[in-house]
């Protein structure tokens, strides 16, 4: 977990602070493999006036991290999208500065009015939420349309390989391969996407 945080800080939040702090930049660099890290971290380029990240699953695990380190990093608007805006979490979230709004991926709807105006996205589909490859697929799938749709220049999903096509049916991991066709989803329709 903590490497995703790093990698995801960089992501979003990174750039600037990274490209002034030579000595920071080459510790994060070092620990975390260099080139991998170095790429990422100007996916979203330099920006001068805050942009709204999205970040589905805000009070979740992955999510909620993602949120707060960018919150941290005072960067960007972030747009903390869960499905229920009363729970205790959500008030941490606005408290700490964040846009709460409701995000539901089993509706299109949702996701456009959650996408609307935002730079990027942070998406996380869980499985285990439903235990339904199909649905995970789908939800993937209405965000990568809703994205490409309304121009988000960038995506970061968590996702994970599709084992299935990597075995040519071998071996099935539902909640890998389910992960693995929303990547490829994105990428087959033109969206910048980053999986982590």
């Amino acid at each position: 977990m903590e490497y995703l945080n790093i990698v995801l800080i960089s992501i979003f939040i990174g750039p600037a602070s990274l490209k002034e702090d030579s000595k920071s930049r080459t510790q994060l660099l070092s620990r975390f493999g260099g080139k991998y890290c170095y790429c990422i971290d100007s996916l979203f380029g330099n920006m001068t006036s805050k942009k709204i990240i999205a970040v589905f699953g805000a009070t979740g695990a992955q999510g909620g991290s993602v949120a707060r380190a960018m919150l941290e990093g005072k960067k960007y608007v972030v747009r903390a999208l869960t499905q229920d805006v009363t729970q205790p979490k959500v008030q941490v979230l606005r408290d700490l500065g964040a846009e709460v709004v409701k995000g539901d991926l089993n509706d299109k709807a949702s996701v456009e009015a959650a996408l609307k105006g935002a730079y990027g996205a942070f998406l996380v589909t869980n499985t285990w939420d439903h235990f339904s490859k199909e649905k995970e697929v789908c939800q993937g799938k209405v965000v990568a349309d809703v994205a490409k749709s309304q121009g988000l220049k960038h995506v970061v999903y968590s996702g994970l390989e599709n084992v299935k096509r990597l075995t040519n049916g071998k071996l099935e991991v539902l909640h890998f391969d389910g992960k693995g066709e929303v990547e490829e989803y994105f990428w087959s329709i033109g969206v910048p996407m980053t999986s982590v």
